[in-house]
């Protein structure tokens, strides 16, 4: 969901499936992104994202990371804490995420991705 609402904003997004960890990094590592967003719903939330923010942190050191904490109903700073999130910000609402990436990377005409029409 947080691909489509970003694509209607103007950004290019990309969604990567849920794979093992290695997996997933090797798909945004090729991708070579900007940003990356992390979505997470409980009730593995927090276990998922800081071994997925720890991973990526690692192995793209210079890439913007956002972590969407879906129905997170804790204090936001906890979460943030508990994931070891350095650099990064959290977010519990799309609109959020949208904003924020909308001031750092202003819209950029879309690139149309294989099998799509420009």
């Amino acid at each position: 969901m947080l691909a489509q609402v970003l694509e209607r904003a103007g950004h290019r997004a990309y969604c990567v499936p849920l794979f093992r960890p290695a997996e997933m990094l090797a798909q945004v590592a090729e991708e070579k992104p900007d940003i990356v967003c992390v979505s997470a719903l409980p009730p593995f939330a927090i276990a998922h994202s800081r071994t997925l923010y720890a991973k990526l942190r690692a192995q793209l050191p210079n890439v913007e990371i956002v972590v969407g904490l879906w129905n997170f109903n804790d204090d936001i700073t906890k979460g943030w804490r508990r994931i070891g999130m350095v650099g990064a910000r959290p977010f519990t609402r799309l609109a959020q995420v949208v904003n924020v990436i909308g001031v750092s990377h202003p819209r950029q005409r879309s690139v149309p991705g294989p099998g799509e029409k420009d």
